[in-house]
């Protein structure tokens, strides 16, 4: 657009292209076994052409079956991390007279005690790919391998093209909308422990450190207040100098956002409520079973009767396995409001003289 102003205006070479992210790294350098067997290891290394005359695999003929490590092919050497996840790729295969037959294959410690994560992937003459992924959780993973076990059969194993490279973890993204906005509720059927759609407790401290400081990050979402919930075991609420009378509340409310291509299973967002004469009541949240379920990149909006014993509280307690993928908002306890005209309570009664 340059119709704003008068005079000549000059273009060229112009382009527009899509950004590829580079493929991921593999660490093996001689997956494919055109080098022979540069880089592998163990009694089962064979690297032959298989017949095209333009490419080579890894070839090993069992005569007899026993252990599976009786029959071993590895590539030792690889620095892994803990706790770090790996994609294991490679494709493999049997002859036409042996027909199907399967091995042990994967990732482990390339030293005793021989830990390892592998899968037995079913063989037959076509050549197939195997996928798999791993998250190490063996000790001293700066020492491991690759490692194809198949003494356990016998007849023939093709291997080819393996591939192992580190599963990068996709962007976790914050949310960018606001959480639902609360409904207009009298004061005093509402306890506000986070919004801003309420009155605030004040003095509180939302960061009592219980399980280490930095529990939480205040931040924003579209202009709302939000709070991001950090790596911590749990998050520590106090408010002793202003606490707060919960009797006759039914229901607790909160808002959560749980980060897009989070996995939901086993994932919990407990509160606990302690009162000041002592004692505590505990609301538990097991995100996988709420119906409708949530779905991660979107706010869902958890509201459910709740049982309180006590009456004042002075300490809210919030423990969650969503390190580093959850925002929240919104956390208070209320009551539906009553209708005057229908108060047998005798609630708001005043008396003259």
């Amino acid at each position: 657009d340059m119709g704003a102003q008068a005079g000549y205006v000059f273009i060229d070479d112009v382009s527009l292209t899509k950004v590829v992210p580079p493929a991921p790294e593999n660490l093996l350098t001689n997956g494919d076994f055109e080098a022979g067997g540069t880089g592998w290891a163990g009694n089962a290394l064979n690297s032959v052409d298989d017949g095209s005359g333009t490419n080579k695999r890894n070839e090993a003929n069992i005569a007899a079956a026993g252990d599976p490590w009786d029959v071993s092919l590895t590539y030792p050497g690889l620095v892994l991390e803990a706790g770090e996840t790996y994609t294991l790729s490679y494709t493999a295969y049997t002859d036409a007279t042996t027909a199907t037959r399967s091995m042990a294959a994967g990732i482990g410690k390339n030293a005793p005690d021989w830990n390892s994560l592998t899968d037995s992937p079913a063989l037959t003459a076509t050549a197939t790919t195997f996928t798999y992924t791993y998250t190490v959780n063996y000790p001293n993973p700066e020492n491991s391998r690759v490692v194809f076990d198949m003494g356990a059969q016998a007849g023939y194993v093709f291997i080819d093209d393996v591939s192992l490279t580190k599963v990068t973890p996709a962007p976790i993204v914050a949310p960018t909308v606001a959480a639902p906005s609360p409904p207009v509720r009298n004061a005093a059927d509402v306890v506000s422990i986070y919004s801003d759609a309420y009155d605030a407790i004040s003095p509180i401290n939302y960061d009592e450190a219980w399980c280490g400081a930095g529990a939480v990050t205040a931040t924003t979402a579209d202009g709302d207040n939000v709070f991001a919930y950090n790596g911590n075991n749990c998050q520590g609420i106090s408010f002793a100098g202003d606490k707060q009378d919960v009797t006759g509340l039914t229901n607790m409310h909160v808002d959560l956002f749980i980060a897009e291509g989070t996995d939901l299973g086993g994932k919990v967002f407990n509160v606990k409520i302690v009162y000041s004469a002592g004692g505590e009541s505990s609301f538990n949240i097991d995100i996988n079973a709420l119906s409708p379920a949530p779905v991660p990149g979107t706010w869902y909006s958890y509201d459910a009767l709740v049982s309180i014993t006590g009456s004042n509280i002075q300490q809210v307690g919030i423990t969650s396995n969503l390190n580093n993928v959850v925002w929240y908002d919104n956390l208070y306890f209320w009551k539906e409001a009553v209708d005057p005209a229908t108060d047998t309570t005798l609630s708001d009664l005043t008396v003259d003289g």
